[in-house]
């Protein structure tokens, strides 16, 4: 194992295999991430990867309190362009953010055509999920909400499967709940959709951005209809 002392490590990549590498993560391309270590320049496979231990960017943080979408993408971007593809929770939350800001913006092509990368990205994983509930949400945002439920329903099943989630289960199905909810709001469903928001900051919260938007449609949907109650 190639490794540099604790207080100087920064990013830790663990293969399949178990071994694993300290280093600094420099980018991924061409499917494989390439990291530092004290010996030089490694390349490897993302298909090799079982876990990446890496800190949060400071610009993905930005990200979330930002109102505007078009410094959301200003701050994402470079990110995103660097580190797409490596199976970490806040690249796929980087990559979410992303979709919703080009849909704030109105351009529901690039958000669509960002989560059909995802799929391609993280096949066969949880983050798949991530992805699968923002082609849902486009469903929505085109005025079917009755085909965005029907797209999160496989979602919701496996994501009840677990009352006790992981960050990567958190992060990706809670992003289904928000979906569900506010496609649920839509039809007049308002009690259903404050258990589905609810659902989301109390169990499915591990994606910042996601369980901010949760929190944010419950609290409008109570002040708007005050009279709705979840059991």
């Amino acid at each position: 194992m190639l490794a540099i002392s604790p207080a100087q490590a920064q990013d830790k990549i663990t293969l399949n295999s178990g071994e694993a590498y300290n280093g600094k993560i420099l980018e991924v391309s061409n499917g494989q991430a390439t990291i530092q270590v004290p010996q030089g320049k490694i390349p490897l496979r993302l298909a090799t990867i079982a876990k990446v231990d890496m800190d949060t960017p400071a610009e993905v943080a930005s990200a979330r309190k930002a109102t505007d979408p078009k410094k959301q993408l200003q701050l994402l971007a470079p990110l995103i362009n660097r580190y797409q593809g490596l199976p970490v929770g806040w690249v796929v939350e980087a990559l979410g953010m992303a979709a919703e800001a080009y849909s704030a913006l109105g351009d529901n092509a690039k958000a669509t055509a960002i989560y059909e990368n995802m799929l391609k990205l993280y096949p066969n994983s949880v983050y798949e999920a991530r992805a699968k509930a923002g082609l849902a949400g486009q469903a929505l945002a085109a005025g079917d909400a009755a085909k965005a439920l029907s797209m999160v329903q496989p979602l919701i099943k496996e994501a009840d499967k677990s009352l006790l989630p992981g960050h990567a289960e958190g992060e990706a199905y809670g992003a289904a709940y928000l979906v569900q909810g506010q496609a649920q709001e839509k039809q007049g469903k308002y009690a259903d959709a404050l258990t589905s928001y609810l659902t989301v900051v109390t169990v499915f919260h591990q994606n910042p951005s996601v369980a901010q938007a949760a929190q944010k449609a419950a609290d409008t949907l109570r002040k708007t209809h005050p009279d709705v109650i979840v059991e």
